[in-house]
């Protein structure tokens, strides 16, 4: 944050450099001199394999960890005035209803649904940032399945024991956790070392009488018809779902606008699926612009702590958490910020982030608020998480829910998908929907009334 700051940066990334060219991360890069994500999917075998002869790292390797920094005002002022029809495109496996009414889950991709990522809008950035940190303490992703030896809970677990472990200057312990509230980045231990004990609805109508196609307005049937999506009131026409369902869909469909998904789905399924490939211009690694963690003068790092901690006692600092997945993969129902990564205090990954925030505001004598991204899959269970939990420390009031957008999944010929006889298909729009679901919650305007200048 106090190194974003002092650049007088409008937008800002953390990276750390990967560990192997076939690592699963996205790397930071620039095409036509402009800052892009270009994921490791995109990248050919050569390029990301070569390595600078003098240090014998990684040439592409400023990997992408998803740790932002933004100004309200680049977010107000450039983002979304520029906000793009370009969608990546991901083909999946969509539950939809058969002829019968039925919903089935296909054994292989039926359909497509669109989204956006947070990076896409890097190349906007007039002032971009990149700061290098330390991999084993800065980045240890859950994605896998316990019992998984990466990415998983326990590679997690080992590197906060790995961490705790530096910072005390000890191996003794089976396992050692030091919980936010005692230190934010390993200072402050000098006293423990010595005594160490080793969906709205707006109309409501009958559930007990079948729907005709009367119930259908004529405004919203010709809507279809224009934009060949009649299909969906199918189950409506033949009277096979009631009117109180046949409501739910047509309210719905009234809320699409459907020139701009239709411009959206042919510009981002005939087009380039890569934000990078949109840039022109070559492909070039990261070089100086990067300043390492590691390398910089403790003078620097006094100087950059000094000016992020003053901006958080002016209360100009709010914190954003995208939690809008579920631990699905892990094993886990429920969201993943609810996941217990299986430390000693059982401390969930929400605790944790609640507690970092707790101990900054302690540090600063400020107040920072907290925003959280949900999702439709999670938002209820989510908030009542946190209430359950006495909000962790934290005052309700600075924590602030508000749920990620979501787009119809369409088939391949861009037709709507019906999950049941009543419902659309619809999918998140991707962690790129934060600025669109930034300002259609308020969210950003809130930020703006408490006076908030950057977001982290």
């Amino acid at each position: 944050m106090g190194y974003c700051i002092e650049k007088k940066a409008d937008c800002g990334n953390k990276v750390v450099w990967k560990s192997r060219p076939d690592e699963s991360v996205g790397v930071v890069a620039k095409r036509g001199g402009q800052y892009c994500v270009v994921e490791y999917s995109e990248m050919d075998k050569p390029t990301s394999e070569l390595r600078d002869p003098k240090t014998n790292q990684l040439v592409y390797g400023a990997a992408n960890i998803c740790n932002h920094f933004y100004t309200v005002s680049f977010l107000t002022d450039v983002v979304l005035p520029q906000m793009s029809l370009q969608y990546h495109v991901a083909h999946k496996k969509i539950p939809m209803a058969d002829d019968s009414g039925a919903t089935v889950t296909p054994t292989a991709n039926t359909g497509v649904k669109l989204e956006s990522f947070i990076f896409d809008v890097f190349p906007l950035s007039q002032r971009m940032a990149v700061l290098s940190s330390n991999r084993d303490d800065e980045f240890s992703p859950v994605k896998n399945a316990p019992g998984t030896p990466v990415d998983s809970p326990d590679s997690a677990r080992q590197m906060l024991h790995d961490q705790a472990s530096r910072w005390l200057n000890t191996s003794a312990y089976g396992y050692l956790e030091v919980s936010p509230l005692v230190s934010y980045a390993g200072e402050g231990l000098e006293g423990y070392r010595t005594d160490l004990p080793l969906t709205r609805v707006l109309s409501l109508d009958s559930k007990s009488h079948p729907a005709t196609a009367h119930c259908v307005p004529t405004a919203i049937r010709h809507r279809l018809e224009q934009f060949k999506q009649q299909h969906v009131l199918h189950f409506i026409d033949n009277g096979t779902v009631s009117r109180y369902d046949a409501q739910l869909l047509l309210q719905d469909l009234a809320s699409i606008d459907f020139d701009h998904l239709k411009a959206s789905f042919e510009r981002s399924l005939h087009g380039s699926t890569s934000a990078a490939d949109v840039l022109s211009g070559p492909l070039t690694p990261l070089t100086d612009e990067v300043a390492s963690l590691a390398g910089s003068s403790g003078a620097d790092k006094d100087s950059w702590t000094k000016a992020g901690v003053e901006a958080i006692r002016q209360g100009q600092v709010a914190a954003l958490v995208l939690s809008g997945g579920q631990g699905t993969r892990l094993g886990f129902s429920g969201p993943k910020g609810m996941y217990d990564i299986g430390l000693p205090s059982a401390k969930s990954l929400f605790e944790l982030f609640a507690l970092r925030l707790v101990k900054l505001q302690g540090e600063s004598g400020g107040v920072i608020p907290w925003f959280i991204m949900t999702s439709m899959l999670n938002h209820d269970s989510t908030v009542s998480f946190f209430q359950k939990n006495l909000y962790f420390g934290l005052k309700p009031a600075q924590v602030v829910f508000f749920s990620q957008g979501t787009l119809p999944c369409l088939t391949i010929e861009g037709k709507l998908m019906l999950e049941t006889p009543s419902k659309l298909s619809r999918a998140p729009d991707g962690n790129g929907g934060i600025y669109r679901a930034l300002v259609d919650s308020g969210a950003l305007k809130q930020m703006e009334s408490l006076g908030v200048k950057y977001l982290h």
